[in-house]
C-alpha cells in the first residue's frame, strides 16, 4: 500500500522514463562530461524520484560520476520564500482574471453540472448550485483532483469509480482548467 508522500510504481516508471528520454535527446551533454550533480528537497518522494531518474541514466551510461548535493529547500522552493512572487501571486488581478475566466466560464459550469448529476439527484444539484456562486465548479474540481491521481494509486476500483463520473470530454476540460491555473500561478 502506498502511503501519502511515497512514490508510486507509476511515479517511478515516469521518472525512469524521463531519465531515458533526457539521455537520448541530449546525448551531447554526456559526451562532454560524465559528472552529474543532483539536488533534491530532501523529502523521501523527491529523493526516490531522483534515484529513478538516475537509474535510467546509469543504465544507459554506466561511467557516470554522480554527486548528491545536500538538500536545499530555499533554492528549490525559492518561489515560496520570495516576497515579490508571493505578492504577485496573491494580488495580480490580470492573472486572477485569466484563471477565473477559464475556471468559471459557462463550459466549466455545464460540465460540472453534468458530473454532479451522475452522482446526485437533481434537487440536490440545484441546491448546491444555488447555495453559493460557482459551488458546483469548486466541488467538481475537488472530485477531479481525486480522479486525476487515481491511476497512480494502484486502486483499480477508485479509478473505475471516478472514471464513471467523468467522460473523456469532461476529463479533458477539467485537465485544461487545472493546467491553466498551474501555468499562471505555479501552485504549491
Amino acid at each position: 500500500m502506498i502511503r501519502r508522500g511515497e512514490l508510486t510504481q507509476l511515479g517511478k516508471d515516469e521518472h525512469f522514463g524521463l531519465g531515458t528520454r533526457l539521455y537520448y535527446r541530449l546525448q551531447s551533454l554526456f559526451n562532454s562530461s560524465n559528472q552529474i550533480s543532483v539536488m533534491s528537497s530532501g523529502k523521501k518522494r523527491a529523493m526516490d524520484s531522483a534515484d529513478e531518474f538516475l537509474n535510467a541514466l546509469t543504465k544507459l551510461e554506466s561511467n557516470l560520476q554522480i554527486s548528491k548535493e545536500k538538500p536545499n529547500k530555499s533554492l528549490l522552493y525559492f518561489h515560496k520564500s520570495c516576497t515579490n512572487y508571493m505578492t504577485f501571486k496573491k494580488n495580480n488581478l490580470q492573472v486572477k482574471t485569466k484563471i477565473n475566466l477559464i475556471t468559471y466560464c459557462e463550459q466549466t459550469k455545464k460540465y460540472a453540472r453534468q458530473v454532479l448529476q451522475r452522482i446526485y439527484q437533481n434537487e440536490f444539484v440545484n441546491f448546491l448550485i444555488n447555495e453559493k456562486p460557482n459551488n458546483e465548479i469548486d466541488i467538481v474540481l475537488c472530485l477531479y483532483s481525486m480522479f486525476v491521481v487515481a491511476p497512480a494509486q494502484n486502486h483499480p476500483r477508485l479509478t473505475k469509480m471516478l472514471a464513471k463520473y467523468f467522460n473523456q470530454e469532461e476529463s479533458n476540460w477539467f485537465a485544461y482548467v487545472n493546467d491553466a491555473e498551474v501555468f499562471h500561478l505555479q501552485r504549491k
